[in-house]
């Protein structure tokens, strides 16, 4: 209609360019990561039977049941180191996404699995960018995680027991 501004939209593949109303432009010339969701996971306790948290090739692993809360794999006891990360890493959220190009090296490193009852693993990076940013890698995707503590918070669980050589 007459007064009705349009912009034209070409969509790949396509021959026909379509007027479109220019909100809708803004939206689609917004990049993908702006519409990814912040919760990177949610995993329900219940459903894990194991944690790993791995750098550098030692590790620290830990075991849950029915009967018991976390415990590390070699031990009868509680997992209390766990307490300060737990709750961040079963509700795993970042802050804003990272497209691809824009993913700096991650140093100090920290690989964290949990493994739930029927098998199914759940894997994140965890690192530090040079200016001290602590992103997470969760399958393609890189987020800058919305507590940066936690990265420091899993070396430290990681300096508190000797290394042991993974699969000794």
């Amino acid at each position: 209609p007459e007064g009705t501004e349009l912009v034209p939209l070409l969509r790949d593949g396509e021959d026909i360019v379509a007027g479109v109303d220019p909100t809708l432009a803004s939206v689609v010339d917004r990049p993908l990561t702006d519409f990814l969701d912040r919760e990177l996971w949610t995993l329900s306790n219940a459903r894990l039977r194991g944690l790993t948290i791995e750098k550098d090739g030692a590790e620290r692993s830990f075991q849950r049941s029915d009967e018991y809360d976390w415990r590390p794999v070699d031990a009868n006891v509680p997992a209390r180191e766990l307490d300060v990360v737990l709750d961040h890493l079963l509700f795993f959220k970042a802050k804003a996404h990272l497209a691809e190009e824009d993913r700096p090296e991650l140093t100090g490193v920290v690989t964290v699995t949990f493994v739930e009852g029927d098998g199914k693993r759940h894997v994140t990076r965890i690192g530090a960018t040079a200016d001290g940013e602590v992103q997470a890698d969760v399958g393609v995707l890189r987020a800058v995680l919305k507590r940066k503590e936690l990265h420091a918070d899993l070396l430290e669980i990681m300096a508190r027991k000797p290394d042991r050589p993974k699969g000794g």
